[in-house]
């Protein structure tokens, strides 16, 4: 299990386990995402744009970690263009914050109910799409993965917010007793620039072995997918440039696929 987070926005937390937990799933991993944004941009970027909005029925991921509701295996679904399997996140995630402040043992709640995923449903991988905030919910991720893979910008206030990151998780695991271990950190939406150069050398001399050994370009045809509501893997190129761009981020995240492989013994 691992969590993809970032208490800043725009570094491409949705993106990057949209288009990992694609290509894992094209290796022939079993692959389950879970989205633990309120926003619901996996759940929008993955054409399941109506789950965001569910009938009155259907049980959500909010009625089963917050208000003890129902069983995870029954908010699981099929990516309906892709080969992996997602819960998504609905409207009323939007409450989670606020309702999980007062709860007893409220760092615990997700946790709970993965444990049925782990001994129950055989995913190989799953994979987090954390919010954009230090709170309940992205505690909650830490806690259920204990390994994370934090995406960065190759930008000065990226760095700034990643040492208020690191800072974080470290009180975390104190306050839990517990450990989380980062994964890598992964310059992501990477720009061939002076700045960026500087500030990947920076990263580099900062947090060493933590940094990824390489890194994710930016590229539009991210953009065009997530419009489509298909990862990188399913997406269909109409132009040449377009089609070599996809083989592009396809070798990006295969790259990135196999680093995580073998950083989980797999």
């Amino acid at each position: 299990m691992l969590a993809i987070y970032n208490q800043k926005g725009g570094v491409g937390k949705t993106a990057i386990t949209i288009n990992l937990g694609a290509i894992l799933a094209d290796m022939g991993y079993r692959v389950l995402l879970i989205d633990l944004d309120p926003h619901g941009h996996l759940t929008e970027g993955i054409g399941l744009q109506d789950a965001f909005y569910p009938d009155d029925h259907e049980p959500t991921l909010f009625q089963i970690m917050v208000e003890g509701k129902g069983r995870i295996r029954d908010v699981i679904t099929k990516a309906p263009n892709d080969e992996f399997y997602v819960i998504p996140s609905a409207y009323d995630m939007s409450l989670a914050e606020r309702e999980l402040t007062l709860a007893r043992n409220k760092e615990h709640k997700l946790k709970k109910i993965v444990a049925e995923i782990s001994t129950e449903l055989n995913f190989d991988w799953v994979l987090i799409d954390c919010p954009p905030l230090f709170g309940n919910l992205s505690d909650n991720a830490l806690n259920a993965a204990r390994k994370v893979l934090v995406p960065i910008e190759a930008n000065h206030q990226s760095v700034r917010a990643l040492n208020l990151l690191l800072d974080q998780i470290e009180l975390f695991e104190r306050g839990l007793d517990i450990r989380v271990d980062i994964v890598a950190i992964l310059p992501n939406k990477v720009v061939q620039s002076g700045v960026a150069e500087e500030v990947l050398t920076k990263l580099h001399e900062n947090v060493g072995p933590a940094l990824a050994p390489f890194n994710l370009r930016k590229r539009v045809v991210l953009e065009d997918a997530w419009g489509k509501g298909v990862s990188i893997s399913k997406y269909e190129a109409d132009t040449q440039a377009r089609k070599q761009a996809k083989e592009d981020v396809v070798a990006d995240y295969r790259q990135l696929a196999n680093y995580l492989i073998e950083c989980f013994g797999r």
